[in-house]
């Protein structure tokens, strides 16, 4: 049996949650946890029962003492105020540094897990449904057979062409319509501060850092969309019984991270890659009875989901508390009959709001705390077992691969190669040359018809801030849409896809690139955040998201076939697309300019110039159409000036609205490879 060590003293984690009340100087303050944390050691049986069942080693005696210790000075602390003949109220500096260096009483406290619920499996279960890896195996290898899937060993990550992408956006929208009733979809979130994992009681290690020159001090880290992302919308809110309808349902879907590059090359597949897509559910409820219903009916509707409408063969089991999450006190596994975890349902209780301060408003002058439940669907995994069920089960696949014949090596003159290399800046001057010019493009200066009206944009985010619509972050300038304006977001990419859906390939790119891909397309680095990663120190990762560099990153070195492909080939990804966080002014900041945005993106290949000018033209014609027949806009049409262009572009077309705003911006055109490229943005 192997036992989880929970270590203490030597561990620092939770000084981002408590970091007001700890020796440590690398957070913000971001929110204050629920001090008063007596109750959890008022029943010490239980409490040790609970973490030997989890198989934690924890001296409960010891963190007991020490925290009371703590609490015994902090309450000293907190109650020496002491106003000053400025009017100004101050507290005893002595007593304040004697409760910062007994902080560890508190950290331990605070690391402890949640209380497991009653229906919590507390001993061993035996390993009935085994993951079969061969078949997991078999799929990857009838994936990359077929050219549906790239895999990329060193981050970790496998991105899908085709058939599986489209699917996974189908299952998006189909869990988004199942759960159609009492939903607010949301746009959360997909950077957050250490203080919300601590708050989650997560491991900081288990998310990607993003390296941000405006946060040196507190590190972001790359949650996409997961529980950190979704609680920090609510962090020091309350909730009011009145206006809202209970359970409070909050439904997103999207990318979510894991550290690139710690699989090993030969385990990758559909269910371990870094980068997948899943569908999040958080219901905030009032009682633990509410709490209880909603637990049980969301485990129903969503089994009757994957074996109804998916037709998978899906087992449901209660998690062991061994196997749960420090935040979960109760949690059912939906698996497929490999043994494969695809969704998961917990129930939470009032963890995590006690530590966030999501509080309800019941009545004047009393605090209550919103209980939760969690619901997480692995769309990625449930692509996998689909195609294992409908395509390749009881299906042998073909093992007539060819493997790499080990070439004689070649040795070149060192002296010759080392002149090379000191002359390079004249191969880096000429590549950082830009695309040469399409014969359209203006090449004067352009009067500023359509200036953006910045007070039309102001007025946009106060209406949506003052209806509870958006949440603003100014220091990462971000925004998050709640409610009716992230369902029509949802609603613009599913828009889309349909209306390009004639000779179109969906693609999940990766979200990740290294910087000779943004060389590649001579694009600046800097206008990508950087992700921290052992597993890469000496080659950065650059988080682009959906954009021009993701999608070119599938067919670096390939080579495209005449017969087998129809012309032109369009490729069409949509999600989050990144900025870097924190590099607009907060008095600026609107929907127009945040760092992380929702985009649709189209890059087509063309075989001619002939047939890339024609492919121009008819998205350009197309895409206004969308835009005027179906989403009502006005919008005006005008060739991009030289001097406003990119780098890879040769020429672009702006697509903006009556305020000077692009709504869905450029056509491009690149022409150094051996095909021609029309992208669209």
């Amino acid at each position: 049996m192997r036992v989880q060590a929970f270590v203490y003293k030597s561990s620092r984690s939770m000084t981002h949650l408590a970091c007001r009340f700890c020796n440590d100087e690398s957070a913000i303050h971001v929110v204050d946890p629920v001090l008063d944390l007596r109750y959890r050691f008022e029943d010490m049986k239980k409490l040790k029962c609970t973490l030997e069942a989890r198989r934690l080693e924890v001296d409960v005696v010891s963190v007991a003492a020490n925290y009371h210790k703590w609490w015994n000075v902090y309450t000293k602390w907190r109650d020496s105020s002491i106003v000053s003949q400025a009017g100004t109220m101050s507290r005893d500096r002595e007593l304040r540094q004697r409760m910062l260096n007994e902080s560890e009483g508190l950290l331990d406290a605070l690391k402890l897990p949640n209380d497991l619920s009653t229906n919590t499996i507390c001993g061993v279960v035996s390993a009935n449904n085994e993951v079969k890896s061969e078949q997991n195996n078999k799929c990857t290898f009838f994936l990359q057979k077929a050219g549906m899937m790239k895999i990329e060993p060193s981050f970790s990550n496998a991105h899908l062409i085709g058939l599986p992408a489209s699917l996974q956006y189908s299952l998006q929208k189909l869990f988004r319509e199942e759960f159609c009733g009492n939903i607010i979809n949301i746009s959360p979130p997909h950077f957050v501060r250490g203080a919300i994992i601590d708050g989650v009681n997560m491991s900081k290690e288990s998310f990607p850092q993003i390296s941000s020159n405006a946060h040196k001090r507190s590190l972001l880290y790359l949650t996409g969309h997961s529980i950190p992302s979704l609680v920090a919308l609510f962090v020091k809110k309350s909730l009011t019984l009145k206006k809202n309808k209970w359970p409070l349902r909050l439904l997103s879907s999207g990318a979510s991270y894991g550290i690139p590059g710690n699989v090993p090359a030969s385990m990758l597949n559909l269910n371990n890659i870094s980068q997948r897509t899943k569908t999040v559910l958080l219901s905030f409820c009032r009682t633990q009875e509410e709490e209880d219903t909603e637990y049980k009916f969301l485990t129903k509707s969503l089994q009757a989901v994957l074996e109804n409408k998916l037709s998978l063969e899906i087992a449901s089991s209660f998690i062991p508390a061994y196997k749960l999450l420090n935040f979960e006190s109760g949690a059912i596994s939906l698996s497929t009959s490999s043994g494969i975890e695809i969704a998961r349902i917990c129930t939470i209780g009032s963890y995590i709001s006690r530590r966030l301060c999501i509080l309800l408003d019941l009545k004047p002058d009393s605090i209550d705390f919103v209980r939760m439940v969690f619901v997480d669907i692995d769309l990625t995994r449930i692509v996998s077992a689909m195609i294992e069920k409908h395509l390749i089960s009881g299906e042998s696949v073909s093992e007539n691969v060819h493997p790499l014949s080990q070439a004689g090596t070649m040795s070149r003159d060192r002296e010759l190669r080392q002149r090379m290399l000191n002359e390079s800046e004249g191969l880096l001057d000429a590549l950082k040359l830009p695309n040469d010019l399409s014969t359209n493009t203006i090449c004067g200066v352009v009067s500023a018809n359509n200036e953006v009206k910045s007070e039309q944009n102001n007025k946009c985010t106060f209406f949506l801030q003052k209806a509870g619509m958006m949440k603003i972050e100014p220091s990462f300038s971000n925004a998050h849409l709640i409610g009716l304006p992230a369902s029509l977001q949802y609603s613009l990419q599913k828009l889309f896809r349909e209306e390009f859906c004639g000779n179109i390939i969906n693609i999940s790119p990766p979200h990740f690139v290294r910087g000779a891909i943004i060389d590649g397309v001579n694009m600046s680095k800097e206008s990508f955040p950087q992700i921290s990663s052992n597993a890469h120190k000496r080659s950065l990762l650059y988080l682009t998201g959906h954009s021009i560099p993701s999608l070119v990153a599938l067919f670096v070195k390939k080579s495209l076939t005449l017969k087998k492909n129809k012309w032109p080939l369009r490729l069409l990804s949509s999600g989050a697309s990144y900025g870097i966080p924190g590099n607009v002014p907060a008095s600026m900041l609107n929907l127009n300019n945040i760092s992380q945005r929702t985009k649709t993106v189209l890059l087509s290949f063309c075989r001619t110039q002939e047939e890339e000018d024609t492919e121009y033209k008819f998205l350009t014609k197309s895409l206004q159409a969308v835009l005027e027949n179906k989403l009502s806009l006005e919008i005006a049409s005008s060739f991009i000036p030289a001097y406003k262009l990119l780098n890879f572009e040769s020429g672009a077309i702006s697509l903006s609205t009556s305020s000077g705003i692009e709504p869905q911006t450029k056509k491009n055109e690149k022409c150094e490879l051996n095909v021609q490229l029309c992208y669209i943005e």
